[in-house]
Parts: C-alpha cells; sequence; structure tokens
C-alpha cells in the first residue's frame, strides 16, 4: 500500500547571494567554511561533540539514503535527531541529493527526485526546506543549475578539497594546510570539503582544521555566514516558500492520502525504489512519497 503527500511550494527569491549559479568561494575575507558531506553517520555525533567543545560551526550537506546507511527520515535509523542536533547546536544543514546519483548522468525526472525527494525527508524532520545544495562530486551541467534555481537553491561547490576519503586521508592535512598557509586572511577565504562519514576525518582530521585555522588567524564559519546571508534564508518554508529560521521551527504534517501502488516511482543507483516527482505548472510542487508498504 502506498500514500500519497502533497506539498505545494512557491519557490521565492529572497537574500543577496545567487541561485542556480556555482559558488565556490567565501565572499567575507578571513573566514574558513567547514563542510562535510554526506553524513549523517555513525561517526556524526562524535563530529558535533568535538565542534561544540571547540566552539565551532559548520555545514553539512545531508544524504538522505547513501551506502545503505539507512533513510534519514526512518526512526529506526536514528538519523532524525542527529540532524536536529545540527541545528540546535548553530550549525547549517543543506541537501547534497537523496542518494548521491551523479546529477549528470541522470534523467530530467531522476534529477528532480533525488532533489525533492531529500526535501521531503528534511522537511519531516527540521520542518523546513535547506536553499543551500551541493551536487555530489560538482557534477552539475546546465539543464541541473537551471533545476536547481527554478527549486530555489543556492549551489555550493569548494574550493579545499582535503580528499580525505582517499588512502584514508594521508595526504589531507598537508593539502589543507599549505592551501591556507601560502595565503593570508586578510586577503582570502575558503570553502573545504571533507567527509564526516570517514573516521579519520572525524577522529583526527577535523581537530586539525580547527587548529590550523584559528592558528592562521582565520575565523570559522558556516557557508551562509561566509556569503553574508543570515540564518533565516539559510532555509524556506515548505508551503509558503519564504525564508524560515530553523530554530523552533515545527514539522509541517502532510495528511496521508491513499494512493494506487501503480505511480512514478522510479530507482536509485542501486535499484531501490524511490519516491518520484511530479512538478506542475504553476510552480507549485506534487511530492509523492514511498510511506509505508
Amino acid at each position: 500500500m502506498r500514500y500519497r503527500h502533497r506539498i505545494l511550494r512557491r519557490t521565492r527569491i529572497f537574500g543577496n547571494v545567487p541561485y542556480g549559479v556555482d559558488i565556490s568561494h567565501c565572499s567575507v575575507k578571513g573566514k574558513v567554511a567547514l563542510t562535510f558531506d554526506d553524513g549523517p553517520y555513525l561517526y556524526t555525533t562524535e563530529l558535533l561533540d568535538l565542534l561544540k567543545s571547540n566552539n565551532v560551526r559548520a555545514t553539512f550537506f545531508v544524504v538522505g539514503n547513501n551506502g545503505g546507511k539507512g533513510h534519514i527520515n526512518d526512526p529506526s535509523s536514528g538519523y532524525g535527531p542527529i540532524i536536529r542536533r545540527m541545528i540546535a547546536d548553530g550549525h547549517q544543514v543543506a541537501s547534497h541529493t537523496w542518494s548521491h546519483q551523479d546529477l549528470n548522468a541522470a534523467t530530467a525526472e531522476q534529477r528532480r527526485a533525488q532533489i525533492i525527494n531529500n526535501e521531503i525527508a528534511l522537511n519531516s524532520i527540521l520542518g523546513v526546506i535547506p536553499t543551500y545544495f551541493r551536487p555530489p562530486n560538482t557534477r552539475c551541467g546546465p539543464d541541473c543549475y537551471n533545476d536547481l534555481k527554478s527549486f530555489g537553491y543556492h549551489v555550493v561547490n569548494y574550493d579545499i578539497d582535503t580528499r580525505d576519503w582517499q588512502d584514508s586521508g594521508v595526504n589531507a592535512k598537508s593539502i589543507y594546510q599549505t592551501i591556507l598557509s601560502q595565503h593570508s586572511p586578510a586577503s582570502s577565504q575558503w570553502i573545504s570539503l571533507a567527509h564526516d562519514v570517514q573516521p579519520y576525518t572525524v577522529h583526527q582530521f577535523a581537530k586539525f582544521m580547527i587548529d590550523t585555522a584559528r592558528g592562521l588567524g582565520y575565523d570559522l564559519v558556516t557557508v551562509g555566514d561566509c556569503l553574508g546571508d543570515p540564518p533565516v534564508n539559510w532555509y524556506r518554508d515548505p508551503v509558503t516558500g519564504q525564508a524560515r529560521d530553523a530554530r523552533g521551527a515545527s514539522v509541517h504534517l502532510i495528511q496521508p492520502e491513499l494512493e494506487s501502488a501503480n505511480n512514478n516511482n522510479t530507482r536509485d543507483e542501486r535499484g531501490e525504489t524511490e519516491r518520484c516527482c511530479n512538478v506542475d505548472a504553476s510552480g507549485g510542487r506534487e511530492l509523492w512519497a514511498r510511506a509505508h508498504e
């Protein structure tokens, strides 16, 4: 048995950060935005503890269901409370697609499903939808950027790729330190990429990044802060499309309507049946979700 969920959202433009274009650099000098992709996962809570003890705010680009970790909005996974803690601790939560699919290789329908499925999940956890998005492996061509613009996303990449996932992060410290030390905080600013699914990153590299940046005189901030964007602009209401602060937001409960099993499901890169979407002509959205079977 399948259920239909309907969310109508009119995409509104607010703030000064551009939509639907590549953003790989901070605009506020002296800042380093630490970003962590692909979580939450087994080690994310430890990372949150470390960031809190060091008074650091970071940005988490969250994947809905990747690498067999389970759906973030499945209560049995335990990921919902972790994502809510990110907000409570002052971090920024952004989208990194539903299942880390290559958006250039995906069809238009699959690409939109990757975007909207994660919106459904994050809205069910936080009561808001992020306005910041990172394409997996930075692969996003003109059609992809156009879609993300129409959905109201700031597309954030990076200018420091620490490659913490490669060879257990053997070169990550060198890459990060070399780039920061060759420039002055008075004239430079950075968005750094790492992954909270990597044990080395959480247990060794994250503290190194914090100490190195601060030792060189940089401030550690979220992506929104390093772009001069106030926190209220980091999220939008899923129904009105207007800017909404995630802190204190209540989950928008959606009344499910019975829908036949013969709906427009697609399959993700591992062949799992996933949610699909239809975008109506008025600019609203109809989101189809597999809630229960």
